[in-house]
């Protein structure tokens, strides 16, 4: 039986401020948020992904991320300043007179400078949440991607430095136990969009294959080496010599996928899984 950790996910305050400290940034810097996240050594995603997630995001952009986009950021926009022009454009006070064409420089430079400090600010306290007063743990569990609940899809792996970390201890399912975000509506009855599956790795060489369990398989491609991955009930047919990849959905549109091998595609069991975070 999943073990069904049903919690509402309470909207942080941090997540909004961060959110809107990349909006800040981006007006001022006139960068794209792909640019950003480039520009500070990280995947171009670090940034767009996060702040396409809706109303109430998950925080997935770990403070010390926010903090080196924004610093290199200004610094980029501002390295044409000597430490003369900064004191002058940052030091004077709002009504003090100033040549016309350092005026919206200047007030480009103040806002920056105090976007820096407002982000360093924020980043004093770690932010990664799943409830208002959940506590994080040394052993909690990482998010390490997205998981398709449709048909197969490529295996979608969140970079380290924004893998969001679970305050539920690893201790409780074991030491090699991660996560995975839902995605699609083919296990929508039991796991919406949105929702994250706590697994743990199956082994196939000390393992019988889990009847009636809901696991994660993948699809490898023999040819290109590509994986793809969907999670489904594992349902073992009366037969008893063939399994099939059940949906749970609303949506008439997902069918069984059998468990076997089609030409160039190997299919196996990856995971299996035994709890979920879900929103309610």
């Amino acid at each position: 039986m999943i073990e069904d950790h049903t919690r509402e996910r309470v909207a942080d305050p941090r997540i909004a401020e961060a959110q809107e400290i990349l909006i800040a940034l981006r007006r001022l810097t006139g960068l794209s948020y792909s640019a950003l996240a480039n520009d500070a050594g990280f995947a171009a995603s670090t940034v767009s992904r996060f702040m396409r997630r809706g109303a109430t995001p998950r925080f997935n952009i770990k403070p010390s991320t926010l903090t080196a986009i924004v610093e290199r950021a200004v610094d980029v926009a501002l390295e044409d300043l000597s430490a003369d022009d900064l004191t002058a454009v940052t030091q004077l006070a709002p009504d003090d007179p100033v040549p016309a064409a350092w005026a919206l420089r200047r007030k480009t430079a103040v806002e920056l400078l105090r976007l820096r400090q407002r982000t360093l600010k924020t980043a004093e306290s770690r932010v990664v949440t799943v409830s208002g007063n959940a506590s994080l743990t040394d052993s909690a569990i990482r998010v390490l991607g997205a998981v398709e609940a449709g048909v197969f899809r490529e295996a979608f792996e969140v970079p380290i430095e924004d893998q969001e970390t679970l305050p539920i201890g690893s201790e409780r399912y074991g030491p090699d136990a991660f996560a995975l975000e839902v995605r699609g509506d083919s296990m929508d009855k039991r796991f919406p969009d949105g929702s994250l599956l706590i697994c743990r790795p199956f082994d196939p060489e000390s393992e019988q294959l889990p009847d009636n369990k809901f696991v994660v398989a993948m699809r490898r491609d023999s040819k290109t080496d590509q994986v793809e991955a969907t999670v489904k009930r594992l349902v073992r047919l009366a037969s008893g010599q063939a399994y099939v990849l059940i949906p749970e959905s609303n949506n008439p549109v997902h069918a069984p996928l059998p468990l076997e091998d089609l030409g160039e595609f190997s299919v196996y069991i990856f995971a299996v899984v035994v709890a979920a975070v879900t929103a309610v």
